[in-house]
């Protein structure tokens, strides 16, 4: 497959992955395993390039043990074209069937928690996980001690009274339905916390069900359904009706805050 990607050798692309441009690769250097992301912007656009600009270079810049380590970012040989790549381990699919028991998967919940945690303390908005990212989670065995079974994250910086960062970069439906209300609508004096509670629980709420629900009242997390109340309560659209996040890690996941 001819590389369009520097420094990176392809094997497979959107035909095999499923995913519109989103490679398997090679790093040249050291064959290091890579699954990259590539986005597109209006390669004359200065706001467009900017904004995606902001969002790789926060992903970059995070660091946690959890997540797939980013490798490197750039320009791809295509103008408008920027990619990100991150190390991916040679993994296979699960076998049909196979799925998470219930202390696995709260184990694998609560490193997720524990990455969002250190995106808020870093200064972000969260960590945005693409839905057929969190479906992997739902399926994916973690190896023991690894990281969490994901190929790919986005750090997205916080909004202020504007749009979402990931707004225009993502597919709508890949981002709106984790971001609490009061950020889509650009309110002033968001409270982060709140909002990244809504995040979490939304993120859960697929993880454990599989779909989205306009309805938090019929919430069925299959094996996570020992967190169905908070959860419930955390997709509330009033944000001050929502437990803190301190709250739902603590009750909810036993971590600290």
């Amino acid at each position: 497959m001819p590389s369009w990607i520097p420094g990176y050798a392809l094997l497979d692309g959107p035909e095999q992955t499923g995913v519109p441009y989103r490679y398997r690769a090679r790093r040249e250097r050291d064959r290091a395993a890579a699954w990259i992301r590539v986005d597109g912007h209006a390669p004359d656009s200065l706001r467009e390039t900017s904004r995606l600009a902001r969002v790789y270079e926060a992903t970059v810049h995070l660091r946690h043990a959890e997540l797939p380590a980013v490798l490197s970012s750039g320009e791809s040989a295509v103008k408008g074209r920027p990619f990100v790549a991150y190390h991916s381990e040679d993994d296979e699919a699960p076998p049909a069937g196979e799925l998470l028991g219930e202390a696995e998967l709260l184990d694998v919940v609560r490193r997720l928690a524990s990455a969002q945690l250190t995106a808020y303390e870093a200064g972000f908005a969260g960590i945005h996980l693409a839905p057929v990212e969190l479906a992997r989670l739902r399926v994916r065995r973690r190896p023991k001690g690894g990281p969490l079974p994901v190929r790919e994250w986005l750090a997205e910086p916080r909004a202020t009274r504007s749009r979402p960062a990931l707004s225009g970069l993502e597919p709508s439906e890949s981002w709106e339905p984790f971001t609490a209300p009061e950020v889509l609508d650009s309110w002033p004096g968001v409270s982060v916390r709140q909002a990244l509670s809504f995040r979490l629980a939304a993120q859960l709420s697929h993880i454990g069900s599989g779909n989205f629900l306009e309805d938090p009242s019929a919430l069925e997390l299959g094996p996570l359904r020992s967190l169905e109340p908070l959860v419930r309560r955390a997709l509330e659209p009033q944000a001050a009706r929502r437990p803190d996040l301190s709250r739902f890690l603590l009750a909810g996941l036993g971590m600290a805050a």
